[in-house]
């Protein structure tokens, strides 16, 4: 039959043409009037946040900065009134000689003192200094000599502000560490010692050392434009720390640096042709100021940066728009193209498809949910198909059973038993009655599920028989727990592989002389997993992978290893059956995995598919 063509590109363009005007239009109308009064908000206001920005930062590093101070006052408080310290240095016969042991462990604990107050976080280094001939102050660690305080360059500095009833904080100086070469530049609290006894003798002068690059690292917070300039002087106007040196000494030179007065606001200055934000402030306990200095035009730049950052929003939006628009005209064709691919997978046979329905409710969905039931009547008679074919095959299986009359053969089982008694010959007896209990237990009344215990009494009245034959050289040990034996079990899945164990790994090699045949079983989860192996000489990957491909049927059975695949995957589904393990140089390894069921749950799976 010709095929007739359809102007389908032409209408499809001209649908998809009309949604995008219609829907895209509107939208991009509105959206613009939108971005329009956002970036008039937004851009009065910008500057205002910035500050605010930046002053959020400013007293952040101002918390930081004052912070470390307290931490080193926490210090130096627990030196200053350190007991054993006190005790020791405020003997008036400290000086003077005294055995070296006794001295020397005064030093350790002295030096445990300080040692201890540096384990507050930060703080880089604490030590006294003492009188110079007082023992053991060479020790440039934690005790040091008096005359190394006086020819520091800011002494007297020390001297005039502890005479004013203040701490005095040291400009940043280089501090050198026993054994290295390489100066610290640190920040330095020194302060008289006291004794607390009431007499308020100067006993030393203690140090609380904390590094420079701390303080540093404390101003980087409050640099929040490219051009911000931070910087922390003490009262003498010594620099203490700064975002950049270069910078500060330059507008020291020029003597250009703002006042040194507290300013709890901005206020805009100009400063060598520059306009700037600045914000200062005082930190109370070591008379330091804290300056911030922002360019006007760092601002004026954070506020084109919100612009630039609008335009391109609102780029990206008309283009999601735009984009939008497109996808909805496309999403008819889409839809048609879904449902010929899976009508194309249900022609290429695949029909275990899930239901695909749409909630639209239009022609389109129609055809989507007349196409689902379709396909689920389809998997539906599959399923009856599937059903059909196991019966068939439980039917094979039972004309196989039935073939033989087993009330025959019970009979005559028994005249032989009785026959060998009468006959005083007890070895027949026990074949006949290993046989009887071999073939009832394979026969089963024609039903397929047995107990494990009953599947295991079958293998031990085969292996009993077999016996016979080898003179007892079949060894068969079984090692499953009593508390899996009342489950349920495919009648003679254990059987074949035994069987197969001793024809293949002990009657064709008998010189071998033994023939070890091991059973487990443990549990797995909601799974019952069976272990048979022995000894033999174990099998080739090209032997394994022929054994599923060929029914490997024994007459004695009449069951082979793919007839079992078959009837436990019929029975239980795809994710059980029998696999093999490679063990060339140990025998082989075969694994039967089936679920865990009670009889009663077993017959009513079988029948109930």
């Amino acid at each position: 039959m010709k095929k007739i063509a359809f102007p389908r590109r032409r209408r499809h363009g001209t649908i998809r043409t009309r949604l995008i005007v219609s829907f895209s239009v509107p939208v991009l109308a509105v959206m613009l009037l939108v971005m329009i009064g956002v970036y008039r908000i937004l851009l009065s206001g910008s500057e205002a946040q910035v500050l605010s920005f930046a002053r959020s930062s400013y007293d952040q590093s101002y918390e930081l900065v004052s912070s470390y101070i307290e931490m080193m006052l926490y210090a130096s408080d627990s030196i200053y009134y350190n007991g054993d310290l006190q005790r020791i240095l405020s003997r008036r016969d400290y000086a003077e000689e005294m055995p070296i042991d006794e001295r020397y462990r005064e030093f350790l604990v002295l030096d445990d003192v300080f040692s201890t107050a540096e384990n507050v976080d930060m703080i880089y280094r604490t030590g006294i200094y003492l009188r110079g001939d007082i023992p053991y102050t060479n020790n440039n660690t934690h005790i040091m000599s008096l005359e190394t305080l006086f020819e520091r360059s800011d002494y007297m500095r020390y001297v005039y502000t502890v005479r004013r009833g203040r701490y005095y904080f040291s400009p940043p100086v280089d501090i050198y560490t026993s054994g290295s070469e390489v100066p610290v530049r640190a920040v330095t609290l020194l302060r008289p010692v006291r004794t607390t006894d009431g007499s308020s003798r100067q006993i030393c002068i203690e140090q609380i050392s904390v590094e420079a690059e701390t303080f540093e690292t404390a101003l980087s917070y409050a640099q929040t434009t490219e051009g911000a300039f931070v910087y922390l002087v003490d009262e003498y106007r010594q620099l203490i720390a700064s975002t950049d040196d270069t910078q500060y000494w330059n507008l020291k030179r020029g003597d250009l640096l703002p006042a040194s007065e507290e300013d709890s606001s901005w206020s805009q200055m100009e400063i060598d042709g520059r306009s700037y934000y600045v914000l200062r402030s005082r930190v109370p306990e070591a008379r330091w100021m804290l300056t911030v200095m922002i360019p006007v035009e760092d601002v004026s730049a954070e506020s084109r940066y919100v612009s630039i950052v609008l335009i391109v929003l609102a780029v990206l939006v008309l283009s999601a728009v735009v984009f939008v628009a497109i996808m909805l005209s496309n999403s008819y064709a889409r839809r048609l193209k879904n449902l010929n691919a899976l009508i194309q997978r249900v022609r290429s046979g695949e029909l275990k498809i899930s239901r695909y329905s749409e909630p639209n409710g239009d022609e389109i969905s129609e055809l989507f949910n007349s196409f689902s039931d379709m396909t689920a009547e389809l998997q539906n008679l599959m399923r009856a198909q599937y059903r059909s074919g196991k019966a068939v095959k439980s039917a094979e299986l039972r004309a196989l059973q039935a073939q033989i009359n087993p009330h025959f053969l019970y009979n005559t089982l028994d005249l032989i038993n009785w026959e060998a008694f009468e006959h005083d010959a007890p070895e027949i007896s026990e074949i006949a009655q290993n046989l009887a209990k071999f073939y009832r237990l394979s026969l089963n009344k024609g039903r397929q599920i047995l107990t494990i215990r009953e599947e295991l009494e079958h293998v031990r009245a085969y292996v009993s028989i077999e016996n016979r034959h080898f003179d007892d050289a079949i060894c068969l040990q079984i090692d499953v727990p009593e508390a899996l034996q009342p489950l349920a079990c495919l009648n003679i899945i254990l059987q074949p592989f035994v069987e197969n164990a001793i024809l293949h790994g002990f009657a064709e090699n008998p010189a071998r002389g033994v023939c070890n045949i091991r059973i487990e079983a443990w549990r797995e989860g909601d799974d019952v997993v069976f272990l048979v192996q022995d000894d033999g000489p174990g099998m080739t990957e090209a032997q394994i992978e022929s054994i599923f491909r060929e029914n490997t049927v024994r007459q004695s059975s009449g069951y082979g290893v793919k007839n079992i695949q078959s009837r436990i995957r019929l029975s239980f589904g795809e994710n059980y059956g029998v696999t093999y393990r490679n063990t060339k140089e140990a025998g082989t390894a075969v694994y039967i995995r089936i679920p865990a069921l009670t009889p009663e749950e077993a017959e009513k799976r079988l029948s109930n598919p």
